[in-house]
């Protein structure tokens, strides 16, 4: 089975906001830029409650590029053990149960159940009730439910009055189905929970608040297949290009709840457990993501996503809820005049595949700095997979053509997603007058963080953090 697509995402990055400024924000999105772009791992450990981790667990959580451990509550040697410094995220069953006082001012975030038929009044009432607890007794954790498979009417329903910090939805695409199109499915789950939250509570649109995502770590039995490298890569750098400020991986481990769940980041001992001593060849496939993630997540999280648009591949139609690009769409963006994707791997018989184009802006305008506004950004993702192909197999060079006017600028910016720094790329080719081209080699779902070269600072990780 082939699967072939292309992200790119345009963005502006903001600059360190006043404390004034910080007020104007939802919620959620002040947390997260206090706490930091997330990048979870659901942790449940196959072992007896009240025994804590060894070292080879936090060395691999933290060497795997996770920010946070997602954990239940049962789990209390763990939340014993959690180190100093060391942000974490909660996992809360039960509406009685409140986390140690001690661990709280290191607590990014707590999910409320999972997957609830919030179409029961009941289980709606429940749900707001307890979301308005965590809001009053933890003012800086953000608190919210996670989604499956929910209508977008019963959502909004539940927007209106749970008044959640953040949507949050799961899609595990990565099945024994080898089929392309289950796979191409989860834009649409993408453009749902993100049409969803960016609408706010009220669905007006006017105080939009951050969202975020599960991404497959795991198998269920012998028959299901484990994602290859260049879906993992997708799985993430397709949520980063449509806004997603956290990711959570399921399962960091072997799943307490389902003795059937098995991770695909580390072998099991003899006795099933995790043997955290003995990483898999996808452990590190996710940690070169997470890695890339976290040089890019303080630009991303500054962010606010403006519009989603597409250019499917070759014998492709659009998924639902994504639009067809344009070089008029989204959001301050008048210098792309073309995009053009070629297969250079040996997945998918060469054909191009998919485009999408996601367009950013600050989240607020005070992020462009005083001499500057409207700052535009543009992330390219080749996410060009195969059920069996690395991120080499699935190489794309991704053709981008500008006419820049009148406006003076004849090279780009790039947050490097390696070393974190900002590289000024100015090998354009030039095509006469105010036009330039850029060729742009990219992994299988992989991805680059540009801005124009306009002469504003670009906003980077050692700046953002000061």
């Amino acid at each position: 089975m082939k699967r072939h697509f292309i992200v790119i995402c345009f963005l502006a990055v903001c600059t360190p906001m006043a404390g004034a400024a910080e007020e104007l924000l939802d919620r959620g999105h002040r947390l997260l830029l206090e706490k930091g772009f997330q990048i979870l791992a659901m942790t449940n450990p196959w072992l007896p409650y009240n025994s804590p981790p060894d070292d080879a667990y936090w060395a691999t959580l933290e060497a795997g590029g996770f920010t946070a451990p997602y954990m239940g509550p049962n789990f209390m040697g763990q939340l014993a053990a959690i180190p100093d410094g060391r942000q974490w995220a909660l996992h809360a069953p039960q509406d009685n149960w409140h986390p140690p006082a001690s661990l709280v001012p290191r607590l990014v975030s707590i999910q409320y159940l999972d997957e609830q038929d919030i179409r029961d009044p009941a289980i709606l009432a429940d749900t707001a009730a307890q979301l308005a607890k965590y809001r009053a007794a933890y003012p800086e954790v953000i608190s919210y439910m996670n989604f499956g498979a929910v209508s977008s009417a019963a959502l909004r329903t539940y927007m209106r009055t749970g008044q959640p910090d953040m949507v949050c939805f799961d899609h595990y695409t990565f099945q024994n189905n080898a089929d392309l199109f289950p796979v191409r499915e989860i834009y649409t789950s993408l453009a749902k929970y993100r049409a969803l939250a960016l609408g706010g509570h009220d669905g007006t649109g006017n105080t939009p608040i951050p969202f975020g995502m599960y991404v497959q770590a795991y198998i269920r039995g012998p028959d299901d297949r484990i994602q290859s490298q260049s879906e993992i890569n997708m799985n993430h750098f397709a949520a980063w290009a449509f806004g997603y400020k956290l990711t959570n991986a399921f399962v960091y481990d072997r799943a307490q709840m389902d003795p059937h769940i098995s991770t695909i980041l580390f072998e099991d001992n003899a006795d099933r457990s995790t043997d955290y001593s003995r990483p898999t060849a996808k452990y590190y496939e996710f940690a070169e993501v997470n890695r890339e993630g976290q040089k890019l997540g303080p630009t991303l999280v500054r962010l606010l996503s403006t519009d989603v648009r597409m250019l499917p591949g070759a014998g492709l139609a659009l998924p639902s809820g994504v639009n067809l690009w344009s070089p008029t769409a989204g959001h301050n963006q008048p210098y792309i005049t073309g995009i053009s994707p070629a297969n250079l791997g040996t997945m998918n018989k060469r054909q191009k595949g998919d485009v999408i184009i996601g367009y950013f802006k600050p989240l607020l305008k005070s992020f462009d700095g005083d001499d500057y506004e409207n700052e535009t950004y543009f992330m390219i993702v080749n996410a060009l997979t195969d059920t069996k192909g690395s991120g080499a197999d699935c190489r794309q060079r991704i053709t981008i053509d500008f006419d820049f006017g009148d406006s003076g600028i004849n090279s780009l910016q790039r947050l490097n997603r390696t070393t974190g720094q900002v590289d000024v790329v100015d090998d354009l080719q030039h095509l006469g007058g105010s036009r330039y081209r850029y060729h742009l080699d990219l992994d299988g779902g992989k991805g680059d963080l540009f801005k124009f070269n306009t002469g504003a600072p670009f906003i980077s990780s050692p700046t953002v953090d000061r």
